[in-house]
């Protein structure tokens, strides 16, 4: 299996090599396909949701029960890409990169010869180039001088009673949010499983002749992979990647070591995902990211930091304008806010791109549900650097902000050294530990119950804007929300199981384009599925036969966006429609 793979990508190199030098019709590039899905009955749908659900991990099955009940756990797509689709590809000799279920897609190398067959081929839904650019969220670093750290003072593990100097150099961001008096209070991220998405992580281990900075002592990684190599080894060994960047944004979250260095969450467990090649033009592609992230929620991560996001790129066709920052478009904003409906939050950096003649918030930061994270400097005003809003579609972003300016971080050239970065970058880390201090006090917490508590806490929540949105979060007063919703959970849960069965609705695919399937049990009277968008409006109406369980649904003269369908008087049901 080895050879076969070492084969595989020994010709994808070589072709690299020359294909500057081979007629456009050879040359290979990555692209997405995306697959119209096989035509199930609702028993089948029904099947293989119950086996999809059977293969969940433990602990994604546990985080998935914030947001649904059990027998309920999976959605569609939970399920494996098309097997014949994907023996099809490899039949005319497309090299298969990444799968992303989330988006019923494959990435693929493949030449245009090869795209124009797909092309005609009607199992194809549609085809798309893989956005790839460069990397604006890696922040260098302040010409400051290093500072070291400190005697390792003596302490009890489970003691949080820490005391202004026992912060140290990331005292003041963590003050800027009031998140120490959180830790006073015992809640410190432990039990919480916090996943990475990054360029990679240095000096994490002692080995490749690096030692493991002292502040990651006590760091406890669950597991770890590179998704540009293919490996399980996420730090720097002579591969395609530069650890600098991951290894600065887990010391904003997790970096322990008493008197010099406290994250905001100290005792978090991490799952680290390398995603990004950083070594030829700096690159990144998003196959790599979206599959990193299902990684994460395969692991049943609660919480996913990415400081990582893609904008504009070489033309319309392999990069996001701002005219397609509305939610519902980019790739990466379309995994990312499914997983918001599997209980996991992704907070995600604005990106750095303010004071400029695009100062937009890059994706997936646009994503509805994605908690989009700006800077600010310790002054509480704007950091001029941190990318705005509005999305294109209107809605305020970002929805919080942080530190973003000389945050104390972990140096990548020494083990016992700390200095100063500046970016979105390290803001979103600092709010993606503080909400894993609030799930460690109320471990129900859903990602929207997390934004919202963030929100509500937060110094301009009565009058958000686009460059703060809705401002600096007090997360000590956002805990004691946190902990008042704890026995109401208990009664929205009892609601849950009380709801009728016969009025729930299965989607797929979802997004879709240009059909929706919904699935559902039959009743003996004619009755309508009512369609509404947004804004709350009714746009249309959809009428069922008795004794039908599926229907396909086609919008007529709607433009693309989330909408909602339901029967009267039964549960919500999001459709997302791309064209």
């Amino acid at each position: 299996m080895k050879k076969m793979l070492w084969i595989s990508c020994w010709f994808i190199f070589v072709i690299s090599l020359f294909s500057k030098d081979l007629p456009h019709e050879m040359q290979q590039q990555r692209y997405w396909i995306f697959f119209h899905e096989p035509i199930l009955t609702l028993e089948q749908m029904r099947q293989q949701l119950q086996e999809a659900e059977k293969k969940l991990s433990p602990r994604a099955q546990q985080r998935r029960q914030r947001v649904r009940t059990l027998g309920n756990l999976a959605d569609p797509n939970d399920l494996p890409l098309p097997q014949m689709y994907l023996d099809s590809l490899k039949s005319y000799g497309i090299v298969l990169y990444r799968q992303a279920k989330s988006i019923r897609a494959v990435s693929v190398y493949a030449t245009q010869q090869q795209i124009n067959w797909l092309r005609m081929r009607p199992w194809i839904r549609d085809i798309k180039k893989v956005a790839v650019g460069y990397p604006e969220e890696i922040s260098q670093t302040f010409p400051n001088p290093a500072f070291p750290l400190l005697e390792n003072r003596p302490y009890n593990t489970d003691e949080t009673n820490w005391t202004e100097a026992d912060y140290g150099y990331s005292y003041r961001q963590l003050a800027n949010i009031n998140l120490p008096p959180v830790h006073q209070r015992g809640y410190t991220g432990r039990g919480v499983l916090v996943g990475m998405l990054d360029a990679g992580f240095n000096r994490l281990t002692p080995a490749y002749g690096y030692y493991r900075h002292r502040i990651f002592d006590s760091l406890q990684i669950v597991a770890t992979y590179d998704f540009v190599n293919n490996d399980t080894n996420v730090t720097n060994h002579g591969d395609q990647g530069d650890g600098r960047h991951g290894t600065q944004t887990l010391s904003c979250i997790a970096g322990y070591y008493l008197g010099s260095y406290i994250g905001a969450a100290p005792h978090v467990s991490v799952a680290l995902a390398k995603t990004e090649n950083t070594q030829y033009e700096r690159r990144i592609e998003e196959d790599n990211w979206i599959a990193g992230l299902e990684w994460l929620d395969s692991l049943g991560c609660d919480i996913v930091s990415s400081s990582v996001s893609y904008r504009y790129f070489e033309d319309d066709s392999v990069g996001y304008p701002y005219r397609l920052r509305d939610g519902n478009t980019a790739r990466v904003t379309i995994a990312a806010d499914l997983m918001a409906q599997r209980g996991l939050l992704v907070a995600n950096s604005m990106g750095n791109r303010g004071g400029t003649i695009e100062p937009w918030m890059s994706v997936p930061a646009d994503g509805d549900t994605v908690l989009s994270v700006g800077a600010v400097n310790y002054d509480s005003t704007y950091a001029a650097f941190s990318s705005q809003g509005p999305t294109y579609d209107g809605r305020i972003k970002p929805e919080v902000v942080a530190p973003g300016v000389m945050v104390a971080v972990a140096a990548t050239f020494s083990d016992t050294l700390i200095i100063y970065g500046s970016g979105t970058s390290f803001a979103t880390p600092i709010i993606a530990g503080a909400c894993a201090t609030l799930l460690s006090a109320n471990p129900n917490l859903a990602p929207m119950d997390l934004i919202r508590l963030l929100r509500q806490s937060a110094h301009q929540s009565t009058n958000p804007d686009t460059f703060l949105g809705w401002g600096i979060p007090n997360i000590n007063r956002a805990l004691d929300s946190a902990l008042a919703l704890t026995s109401v959970r208990k009664v929205k849960e009892c609601l849950k199981e009380a709801n009728l069965q016969s009025f729930e609705i299965v989607s797929h695919p979802n997004p879709f384009n240009p059909t929706v399937t919904l699935y559902f049990l039959p009743t003996h009277e004619t009755r309508e599925l009512l369609v509404f968008d947004v804004q709350g409006r009714e746009v249309d109406r959809i009428q069922v036969f008795p004794n039908v369980s599926q229907i396909n649904y086609t919008p007529k003269n709607l433009p693309s966006g989330n909408y909602f369908v339901r029967f009267p008087n039964s549960q919500v049901r999001k459709i997302t429609y791309l064209r």
